[in-house]
């Protein structure tokens, strides 16, 4: 149903200068629809005053339209009967009395009907295909008096539209929002937020033909009714639209994630379109996480099947950072490239690659491998963002880390190794450095330089923990060389585990 807003302002004119009647203390003169519960026929009602007794009487009318008092051409009169009627209309959607939504969009005809209709015996017609027209005054006045429209009666319901802010909802992950979009990158982030209604549309739209609209990149987008997925696309379409249908109109959870990598593309998110109300964002949780790694924490090869683009092979539902928040409850930020290290990143030569190094952006928005490739295709790059750490407050930091630098370090000799570090951006923060998943080549280094460095600062919250490396023939191989669903599922039970240990030794970790 179209009665909205915009219908509200349009007769807003026309109702600024009647007060709102109160329906307790109804005054002669008060008309009402009123719904004959044994006929189950609309019937007006009208207070008025006994001229001989001097008491208010109701008078039932099921035929007459109370308004249709105006002669053809007075249109003074039929502008009155308007402010009066579509007075009752605000009153019967607002207040819900006794009427209900059918009796409303009657009472809607009733004021068409003025209009359209020239005396009080005329028996009302909906006419729901009526299009506004305008009726010259009598006077010498040329601005022409435009006629509401009628209202269809079987109409959509209103829509409303939402901008993706954290007033209305809750961001999950880094993100930023500018130019009226939130900008999104990462594995698994996205929005959240509570509706109640039926119906939500997420219209989001790409960066680039070379990054998330890309023949080969597209980004994957899950969309999470009450925490079931409802809708599982990728965006070969540009702007992409996800529509949400409940079963039941009421109160419900939306949660929409980017399950692919940052580097391969990332997505605007530009509006958020409902039967709802409002929206609001869901509550923040007790506990936040954050999730700093390469390819293993963007859960490349985590997959049920073989995926048919290149930016989705990895799946970020099944990592198993993302099932760590969930058992531990908490908030998350994951900030994961593949080929990524601490030293040096690796893209399938043993030479140093700075550039693809987390200490290089971590205190930026992201990175885009298609702002190195193609730069004359964008206006801004992601990594030319900085992030605003108070936008997220982790109580732990993990840090998966090492895997590709080991591809690099272990062809120097013990000599020519040096050091590197990640200057993290939240110094009340836990940290916890682990390795393992793919190979524990240099834990023993990781397991050193934590040793080394508790002992410089006495910062007690910087502790190494070793995963257990990926079991292949327990679980089975995982896609493109990387642990599989299962492997993740049981590394993050030795996180959680590990937490629960801590816990109950009254040891702080978070």
């Amino acid at each position: 149903m179209k009665f909205n807003v915009l219908l509200l302002v349009a007769i807003g004119s026309l109702t600024s200068a009647i007060p709102f009647k109160e329906y307790g203390n109804p005054h002669p003169g008060y008309k009402e629809l009123y719904v004959d519960h044994r006929t189950k026929q609309p019937k007006v009602v009208e207070l008025y005053v006994d001229h001989k007794t001097k008491q208010p009487k109701v008078s039932y009318n099921k035929n007459v339209n109370p308004y249709l008092v105006c002669k053809k051409f007075d249109i003074g009169c039929k502008v009155e009967q308007s402010k009066l009627c579509y007075d009752e209309v605000f009153n019967c959607f607002t207040a819900n009395y006794i009427l209900k939504y059918m009796d409303c969009i009657k009472l809607i005809d009733f004021c068409s009907d003025i209009w359209l209709n020239n005396n009080n015996n005329y028996k009302p017609t909906p006419t729901p295909n009526s299009k506004p027209t305008s009726t010259p005054t009598p006077n010498t006045n040329t601005n022409p008096i435009l006629i509401p429209t009628p209202i269809p009666i079987n109409s959509e319901p209103v829509i409303n539209s939402f901008e993706p802010t954290k007033e209305n909802v809750k961001i999950i992950g880094r993100a930023k929002y500018m130019d009226n979009s939130l900008w999104v990158g990462h594995t698994d982030s996205g929005i959240e937020f509570k509706m109640n209604g039926k119906s939500v549309s997420i219209v989001v739209s790409t960066d680039s033909v070379y990054g998330s609209s890309g023949k080969y990149t597209p980004a994957r987008l899950l969309v999470f009714g009450d925490g079931n997925v409802v809708v599982d696309a990728v965006t070969t379409e540009n702007p992409t639209v996800l529509n949400v249908e409940f079963e039941e109109a009421g109160e419900h959870i939306v949660r929409l994630l980017k399950t692919s990598e940052c580097q391969d593309g990332s997505v605007y998110i530009d509006e958020i379109k409902t039967d709802s109300q409002v929206i609001s964002p869901t509550p923040s949780k007790d506990r936040k996480i954050e999730f700093i790694g390469d390819s293993i924490t963007c859960g490349v090869g985590a997959l049920e099947k073989d995926c048919e683009y290149y930016s989705t092979s990895a799946d970020g539902i099944n990592l198993y950072a993302y099932k760590v928040a969930q058992k531990l409850n908490a908030d998350y930020s994951i900030f994961s490239f593949g080929g990524f290290g601490v030293y040096s990143g690796f893209r399938g030569e043993p030479v140093r690659k700075v550039d693809i190094t987390v200490p290089v952006y971590y205190e930026k928005l992201g990175r885009l491998n298609w702002n190195f490739d193609h730069p004359e295709n964008t206006t801004t790059a992601i990594s030319s963002i900085d992030w605003d750490p108070t936008e997220f407050e982790p109580d732990l930091i993990i840090v998966n880390l090492g895997t590709n630098d080991a591809f690099y370090i272990n062809s120097l000799s013990e000599d020519l190794r040096e050091g590197e570090q990640i200057n993290f951006i939240h110094p009340n923060a836990e940290i916890l450095c682990t390795i393992g998943m793919m190979g524990q080549f240099l834990y023993q280094e990781i397991e050193n330089a934590v040793t080394a460095y508790v002992n410089e600062t006495h910062d007690a919250k910087v502790n190494a923990f070793l995963l257990s490396e990926d079991n292949i023939e327990k679980n089975g191989p995982g896609f493109y060389g990387h642990p599989s669903i299962l492997s993740h599922i049981d590394a993050a039970n030795e996180i959680i585990i590990r937490f629960l240990i801590q816990m109950l030794t009254s040891v702080k970790l978070f």
